[in-house]
């Protein structure tokens, strides 16, 4: 890139012996200036920076030839210097420095030239090689916060391959990491060469061909794991057509249909029309897992404009979102998915998942609850206080008779508080009567 010289050089005059603001016959003043330094956050939470993908058996041109990939899934730039990327067993342990910009990626190379993948530069190089039969790798913060893993579940590598594919292992979501967050790239998208000039099957510094995948969950998921995640159809590179889905709240902790109430009814699911036309979603609708929970609502006769949002609440649509992990599916009028996405176990109250940057990015489980509004992740913006009833916080999974007694102003206190957490039998008093609980 180009600069404006700003400081004279006593070295070099013009005809008039003035000071010539530039270097003949020296480095050019922009390559050795001193640069602003940005600050290394001591700190850092999980999801801040992920290991977005991994290329653990090589490429073509030689099985030494593994590569990594890092990702910043925030709005601002990041310094990693004095983080460290490490396998459990210790090798390989990867120091690393620079900036990894917002919404950008990190390229690391395991060769001493930088020709790995040869056609595009490494953001630094290591060594230290990656076992084929699995291992688990640590993305440290300088203060030994465990920022990511991969694999951490142990034992083989979840996705990937070696010889003669050399697939990529790609992430799929900005979430906890998991198994069912890798895949193997099948080669429909693809980029870089390796040192032979041999297409890489990966896609080392643009966006993972495994976030644009239509995933078919399997139809009896636990509540421990997302669902195994298979390819149906063809992918496309990212976002696939201009309506998408954008912003789910499996459990909501706060009034946000405004109809006084906190309860299941406050669930929403927001859409978004990323394209540049309008789009009619006239005979679209939204479901869940296909041919099980919720019935499927047909959207209304509406015309969504290049960058709106709209907000469907479960008052409207009546879709239960399960706080045991659940999918959401839009359907386009000819029934075709137009997005998919399969969200794990929730663990608190707005919880929420978004995509990360706004519109068109991966989906991020550290997001603040933003119906109708830009998305932000949590702690960016401030929630949009509503009436507050915190009795009924409870998760919808809990059994029908104490969702009953805890939220439910009429049977008020039927529970006896004091056994709560006792391990052991005891007579508590259910609607006037004694009923022995463990």
């Amino acid at each position: 890139s180009w600069e404006t010289c700003t400081h004279t050089n006593p070295n070099a005059h013009d005809a008039g012996g003035n000071e010539i603001c530039g270097t003949p016959k020296e480095p050019n003043w922009y390559l050795i200036m001193t640069p602003t330094p940005t600050s290394t956050p001591a700190s850092a939470e999980p999801l801040d920076v992920v290991i977005n993908e991994i290329a653990w058996g090589g490429t073509a041109a030689s099985t030494s030839d593994e590569w990594i990939e890092l990702y910043n899934p925030g709005s601002s730039d990041i310094s990693l210097d004095g983080w460290r990327l490490v396998a459990e067993d210790g090798a390989p342990d990867i120091p690393l420095n620079g900036i990894i910009a917002a919404g950008g990626y990190f390229l690391l190379e395991r060769s001493e030239d930088d020709k790995t993948v040869s056609d595009i530069p490494a953001d630094e190089t290591y060594t230290g090689s990656l076992s084929n039969s699995g291992e688990t790798l640590k993305l440290l913060a300088p203060d030994g916060t465990v920022v990511d893993t991969a694999n951490g579940d142990g034992g083989a590598w979840p996705a990937g391959s070696g010889s003669p594919d050399f697939a990529s292992m790609e992430r799929r979501a900005v979430l906890e990491e998991n198994d069912s967050l890798w895949m193997t790239n099948s080669g429909a998208v693809t980029n870089g060469e390796d040192a032979n000039g041999n297409p890489i099957r990966g896609t080392p510094r643009q966006p993972n061909w495994a976030a644009s995948v239509t995933p078919t969950p399997s139809p009896f998921p636990t509540a421990t794991r997302l669902p195994t995640l298979v390819p149906t159809a063809t992918p496309t590179p990212y976002p696939r057509q201009p309506v998408i889905l954008n912003e789910i709240l499996p459990r909501p902790g706060q009034d946000w249909n405004g109809d006084g109430v906190v309860n299941v009814f406050d669930e929403y699911i927001e859409i978004i029309n990323i394209g540049e036309k309008d789009v009619s979603l006239e005979d679209w609708r939204l479901d869940d897992l296909p041919n099980a929970g919720s019935s499927p609502y047909s959207l209304p006769k509406i015309i969504l404009k290049p960058g709106e949002r709209v907000t469907i609440y479960a008052s409207t649509s009546h879709i239960s979102l399960s706080d045991g992990g659940d999918t959401v599916r839009l359907l386009k009028s000819n029934g075709q998915v137009a997005d998919v996405f399969t969200y794990p176990p929730v663990k608190a109250a707005d919880e929420d998942w978004c995509r990360l940057p706004d519109g068109a990015g991966f989906w991020n489980g550290k997001c603040a609850a933003t119906p109708g509004e830009r998305n932000e992740r949590r702690g960016a913006v401030s929630p949009r206080i509503h009436f507050q009833q915190d009795s009924c916080s409870l998760p919808d999974t809990v059994p029908q008779a104490m969702q009953e007694g805890e939220c439910n102003p009429f049977f008020a206190k039927i529970w006896n508080a004091e056994f709560w957490g006792e391990d052991e039998e005891r007579d508590v008093i259910w609607n006037g009567r004694v009923t022995r609980i463990r």
